[in-house]
């Protein structure tokens, strides 16, 4: 449905238009142009043919008719323009304010994050450590027992690896790979505490 010239008008003079409301304005103001040039063309043409065979006061409607015409297929023209430069700064409005709110999104998620590094990342890395340390220890203590056991023909009695225990799958787990050796944790002095297996 054609807008009418005056929603129009309203719509290339807003502030708060969207693209896609510019854009279809746009749109039907190039209607309004072919409809307001034809209209112009039929008032002239009106106006050349009366001016021999009319009287004064024909001939006096007939130019209210063409400057109405003409008055019409200007401020079509001019609302086109109005409206092809409206909906470039619109869009490139609308994409500056994109980015921006994505930037600011960027910048709350950041902000938060940091926050719960700096509250929730040195406890974590202090139990990690500790856990490591544990699961250490346990590994060496279990191997030294061991070797006890099999010098003693107590192969039965050995003990059970502690990742063998602990781990889904841990048959395609190796002794010699255990989390303890195979972990690295960047220490970060002040904040903290870090793990290297080649400590």
């Amino acid at each position: 449905m054609m807008q009418s010239l005056k929603k129009l008008i309203g719509t290339a003079r807003s502030t708060e238009a969207r693209s896609v409301d510019v854009a279809a304005a746009l749109d039907q103001a190039r209607l309004e142009i072919a409809e307001a040039k034809n209209q112009r063309a039929v008032a002239e043409q009106a106006y050349a043919d009366g001016l021999l065979h009319l009287d004064d006061g024909a001939l006096k409607a007939l130019i209210e008719a063409r400057q109405e015409a003409m008055i019409r297929h200007d401020r079509a023209e001019l609302l086109v323009s109005t409206l092809e430069q409206k909906l470039v700064a619109t869009r490139e409005a609308e994409a500056v304010a994109a980015l921006t709110a994505e930037r600011d999104a960027a910048e709350r998620e950041a902000a938060a994050v940091a926050d719960l590094v700096r509250v929730e990342y040195p406890k974590l890395a202090a139990t990690l450590v500790s856990l490591l340390q544990r699961l250490e220890a346990a590994d060496k203590q279990a191997g030294i027992v061991n070797e006890k056991l099999t010098e003693a023909g107590r192969r039965g009695d050995i003990v059970r690896d502690v990742q063998a225990r602990a781990l889904p799958d841990a048959g395609q787990y190796h002794p010699g790979h255990s989390i303890w050796n195979g972990t690295l944790l960047k220490e970060i002095p002040g904040f903290a505490p870090g793990w290297d297996c080649e400590r």
